[in-house]
């Protein structure tokens, strides 16, 4: 499959079989959400977008000494003088702070794995570069939606890997979060994505559709809802020989309508899974990439990826938030002057892209 390759094209909704340049969009929204007045302190001077200084403080390029997967001030001696300087202290978990572990389930271990697209061979780095002008070069260079393969009539999917949740410490860390891109609080390890994806199809919008159930990976027993306001189903424990868990029947009136059950088998015959990506210099400067990626699980090929990349807003003192509007492909719920669109970006941003690729049946399940 040429899905391994970063010059592939972006196939237009009206045009699937012809090749058309890929775009980035740079988002031109107002800093608005529940970080809105810290985001006000920001001014992205002469860019597009919010939530960067005018004049940031000049970039640190050295990589983090432990490696990537550790947090920004992570030193647990400090932790330790921390902690009985003052026990009860939230604080001290700076120093602490390690890459959550994200685990895949394949369904199929005899099928070839998946190929993830190799980075490309020129960097657009250069010397000097400011955290804006790196950002705008991998948005036009790399960022976009490269759909390969549409597929029609689609019941659920299966959520391959669950994002574990990233608390405010660690989004506020340079290199801990390994997708800042692609996470957003309804879409991390806990069963709300469920109320998301599960969408009937009098519920839907032109832009914004569900499916009849959704797959995955078993969660966490931490990131199961609690029983009450919900159905309790939701909290049965794995049985003997059980490997999935399959979400069904919500239909955006109460939030007891949401009902699980566990299966040995997957119904769904896509999938979809996601990573972070590393570019050269990229955490140093404030910027960090993701892809997103619907697949055939019968062959494990791509047939559809979403790559995109996130500027965070820097402060004077070098502390930074990911939670950032700078993202190409764009965050933004507005299409056009004066359209809105009936998606929230914090419920169901994966779920924009899967739609697109993966179409949903609209039939009801159980049938």
């Amino acid at each position: 499959m040429n899905g391994n390759k970063y010059n592939e094209t972006v196939m237009r909704e009206e045009e699937r079989n012809t090749p058309a340049q890929a775009h980035s969009s740079i988002s031109s929204t107002p800093c608005i959400g529940w970080m809105g007045l810290a985001l006000l302190l920001f001014d992205l001077s002469g860019t597009a977008g919010c939530g960067v200084l005018s004049r940031p403080p000049k970039p640190d390029t050295r990589p983090h000494p432990l490696g990537d997967t550790y947090g920004q001030k992570y030193d647990l001696e400090k932790y330790k003088a921390c902690t009985r300087a003052d026990p009860g202290s939230g604080n001290c978990l700076l120093f602490k702070l390690r890459r959550n572990e994200n685990p895949e389930l394949w369904p199929y271990p005899d099928v070839p794995p998946m190929k993830w697209p190799e980075p490309p061979v020129e960097s657009v780095y250069r010397e000097g570069m400011t955290p804006v002008e790196y950002w705008r070069a991998l948005c036009k260079a790399e960022a976009g939606e490269f759909i390969y393969r549409t597929v029609e009539d689609v019941d659920g999917l299966y959520q391959i890997r669950p994002r574990k949740h990233e608390t405010l410490q660690q989004m506020a860390d340079r290199y801990v979060v390994e997708d800042p891109y692609g996470t957003t609080n309804a879409e991390e390890e806990t069963q709300q994505i469920f109320f998301s994806y599960v969408l009937p199809p009098e519920k839907w919008h032109l832009d914004r559709k569900g499916y009849s159930y959704i797959e995955s990976a078993p969660l966490d027993l931490d990131a199961k809802l609690p029983i009450s306001g919900y159905d309790k189903s939701l909290q049965v424990p794995r049985p003997d020989g059980a490997r999935f868990e399959r979400y069904f029947g919500y239909r955006r009136r109460y939030m007891s309508d949401l009902k699980m059950e566990w299966d040995v088998r997957l119904l769904s015959r896509y999938g979809f899974t996601w990573r972070g990506i590393r570019r050269p210099k990229d955490r140093e400067l404030a910027v960090a990439g993701g892809e997103l990626a619907v697949v055939d699980l019968k062959t494990n090929e791509i047939v559809g990826i979403r790559r995109g990349f996130v500027l965070a807003g820097q402060s004077k003192d070098g502390t930074l938030w990911w939670d950032s509007p700078n993202a190409c492909p764009e965050y933004s719920a507005i299409e056009g002057i004066g359209k809105r669109l009936g998606r929230n970006r914090s419920l169901e941003f994966g779920l924009w892209f899967l739609t697109k690729v993966a179409r949903p049946s609209g039939r009801p399940y159980p049938p």
